[in-house]
């Protein structure tokens, strides 16, 4: 097989992009719903994750709703709302560098995408992410996540 064969025409690419816009046009808006409001509880004894801490930032009730209800089944709360330097030293990091134990949370995005980047390092991967209502994507806007 030569670079020849590789090879891609524009008007093949342009063809194929325009196939895929106009599928994107007549695909259900209902493909796109929005997320529920209210992130899902597992059962007692149905995660499949090991959570040893939920991460909770007391500025929200929905965020202390949400670790009222794993707390009671699982694990350690830890506050975010004073800083993340202090939580992540002494509690994720040792966790983390040990490999074990999962951690879910529901905060800010910008939260999440910290201790998301923090677990890659570790080579751990956000597992579950939900957006929580009207949800634009903005860094204060509230997710649902499990970084395992």
């Amino acid at each position: 097989m030569s670079i020849e064969d590789i090879r891609i025409s524009r008007r093949s690419l342009l063809l194929a992009t325009g196939s895929i816009a106009a599928l994107a046009a007549v695909t259900p808006s209902s493909l796109f719903a929005a997320a529920p409001s209210a992130p899902p509880v597992p059962a007692k004894g149905t995660s499949p994750f090991d959570i040893r801490y939920i991460v909770t930032d007391q500025r929200y009730p929905q965020s202390l709703a949400h670790a009222k209800a794993l707390a009671a089944q699982c694990c350690k709360t830890l506050d975010v709302s004073s800083g993340l330097t202090r939580l992540w030293q002494e509690n994720l990091q040792p966790l983390w560098q040990q490999g074990e134990g999962a951690v879910a949370g529901l905060t800010t995005r910008a939260v999440w995408q910290c201790l998301a980047e923090q677990a890659r390092s570790h080579a751990l991967l956000t597992r579950v992410l939900t957006p929580l209502g009207n949800n634009d994507g903005h860094p204060d806007n509230l997710v649902s996540w499990i970084i395992a």
